[in-house]
């Protein structure tokens, strides 16, 4: 019952203006910490890259994707066909690898509002992957390249959509090469593409999600480096307490107040307001430490009772129950940062 989790998600933001709040906060936090190891001037940095996603604007952009060693359609078919009442800015890469050793999604094409990638048949390994790695919330369908009969592609379509995840369910286009009427092909496109407003917004969405991550990855990093000091401080004063008690039970008092100044100082590190959930954790966090700690003392008190009465002996006995009163603290610093 101690150990057990409390169940935590994170409450993304549902419109742009909440996620700016988000990572404005994330800013504020990064403010006493860069300070402190002298690299304020991060944080410049850090705003000029919220701003420039939050005035981002039109026109759309659409991008044609695809692997190395496939066509893609040509653009001035392509052009004549998807335009719209709106402004568009269309771009072409077939420039994928077909061997990549991370798999990660390139940030021109995570930053357009709008993906169509050309799929050649059969499926290719290296195409699927990199249909894994189209983000969700991206707008986006599949082009396939297929010069079959219509009888044929019957077939072709139920065995890529077994294939495909299912998300590319109802997002495949068939493009057949010697077809020069890209309109009716591209009519799902073009009522997508009506909605610019709702577009763009949708893409600093995603903007700001991701920057919001990379943020708070370098967040972390700078509050592990100070909560680091603070447990490495903590730990030996938990360790020179429990070695220096002549009552067994004074240890526990010593670890549970030392802990809990601990927590306090995290707390600031972590920005963490205390609620109630948040005590119940740090009540769970020290109980569990204290429950280890006490059986240290039953067992290590037993067995060296005896030994404790003669000065060469408290010494070994001495050590052994501060070493583990430190390694326990060292584990309710780690625990407590990683729920913070």
């Amino acid at each position: 019952w101690i150990a057990r989790p409390i169940a935590r998600g994170f409450d993304a933001p549902k419109t742009t203006q909440g996620w700016v709040r988000r990572c404005q906060k994330v800013l504020d936090q990064f403010q006493p910490l860069e300070e402190e190891y002298k690299t304020i001037h991060k944080n410049s940095e850090r705003a000029a890259s919220l701003q420039k996603i939050v005035d981002r604007d039109g026109p759309q952009k659409i991008a044609f994707v695809g692997s190395k060693g496939h066509s893609l359609p040509e653009k001035s078919q392509v052009e004549s066909s998807i335009a719209c009442s709106h402004p568009l800015k269309l771009s072409w890469s077939s420039s994928l690898p077909l061997i990549d050793s991370s798999w990660i999604w390139p940030t021109t094409l995570f930053e357009q509002d709008l993906i169509i990638y050309v799929l050649p048949l059969p499926l290719r390994a290296s195409d699927l992957l990199w249909l894994e790695q189209v983000p969700d919330d991206q707008p986006s369908w599949v082009m396939v390249s297929s010069n079959s009969l219509s009888n044929d592609w019957t077939e072709q379509l139920k065995a890529l959509q077994s294939q495909l995840p299912h998300r590319w369910t109802n997002r495949i286009l068939r493009w057949s090469e010697s077809d020069k009427d890209f309109s009716k092909l591209l009519t799902p496109v073009r009522r997508v593409l009506n909605q610019p407003h709702r577009n763009l917004d949708l893409t600093r969405q995603r903007l700001l999600a991701k920057l919001h991550s990379s943020w708070q990855s370098d967040l972390e990093n700078l509050r592990r480096r100070k909560y680091r000091v603070i447990q490495n401080r903590t730990q030996w004063v938990v360790a020179g307490a429990v070695f220096a008690s002549p009552v067994p039970s004074t240890d526990l008092l010593a670890l549970s107040v030392a802990n809990g100044l601990m927590i306090q100082e995290m707390a600031q590190i972590w920005s963490c307001s205390w609620g109630a959930e948040s005590l119940q954790v740090i009540a769970r966090q020290l109980a569990r430490a204290a429950v280890a700690q006490g059986v240290v003392e039953w067992s290590g008190h037993a067995l060296l009772s005896v030994a404790k009465f003669h000065g060469s002996s408290w010494f070994a006995a001495g050590t052994m129950q501060a070493l583990s009163a430190a390694y326990l603290t060292r584990v309710v610093g780690r625990s407590m940062a990683d729920w913070m």
